[in-house]
């Protein structure tokens, strides 16, 4: 007698293949779809360090005040702590370090600038940039840009970010701060671009604060 060939099972068929790779397709980009709204695959920038100058510092445009920084850390830009002007647009740059909270009119000049150097010129490490807003004008400083450099106070400088200032007082914090990647330089530049008015010129300003640590001499 001859037997009767068997019947093949579903998943012998090429039906039954086709559909169940499609299962497993179908499972897989679900699975990366899912793994990617949790951030795994969230691309991370990386800081300019001591020893490089060419790569860019990127840095969230017209970031949000963040936290007040970390206990230890020392103001960079003041001169009790070794900061200075190295260069400026006017003489009134001088006073907006001296965390006297007075207003100081800066304009006149496109752009209105001012390159800042940490203690004997030497490399620090920052990430936090605090603007005073003691009370709202119109002429008080909106936007401006913060750049760095490591081999001079003329450049090349790399923009570390540009960013918005509100114009409100916040009375538990009149200081509005804002963080970015860590960054290491021994310049830094500050460039106001717009006021609350609209305009770029004038600019009333206060204090400028830049919190970080000194690099240890090598």
């Amino acid at each position: 007698m001859t037997e009767e060939p068997k019947n093949k099972g579903f998943w012998q068929t090429l039906p039954g293949i086709l559909t169940a790779v499609a299962g497993v397709v179908t499972a897989v980009t679900g699975l990366l779809v899912a793994l990617q709204q949790a951030g795994l695959f969230e691309r991370r920038t990386q800081p300019i360090g001591a020893t490089s100058h060419a790569a860019s510092i990127p840095s969230p445009e017209f970031a949000k005040p963040s936290a007040v920084p970390a206990a230890g850390r020392i103001n960079l830009l003041s001169p009790e702590n070794g900061g200075s002007v190295v260069s400026a647009t006017s003489d009134d740059w001088r006073q907006v370090i001296l965390g006297r909270q007075k207003m100081v009119v800066l304009g006149g000049h496109q752009p209105e600038e001012a390159v800042f150097a940490f203690q004997g010129q030497h490399a620090a490490t920052f990430d936090t940039i605090a603007v005073l807003v003691p009370q709202a004008d119109m002429s008080n400083l909106k936007d401006f840009e913060l750049s760095a450099a490591l081999d001079s106070p003329v450049g090349p400088f790399t923009r570390v970010g540009t960013y918005s200032v509100r114009n409100v007082k916040v009375f538990d914090q009149p200081y509005q701060m804002f963080t970015f990647p860590p960054v290491t330089a021994r310049y830094v530049r500050l460039r106001l671009l717009l006021n609350h008015n609209g305009y770029d010129n004038p600019f009333e300003v206060y204090d400028f604060q830049l919190f970080g640590s000194l690099v240890p001499k090598s």
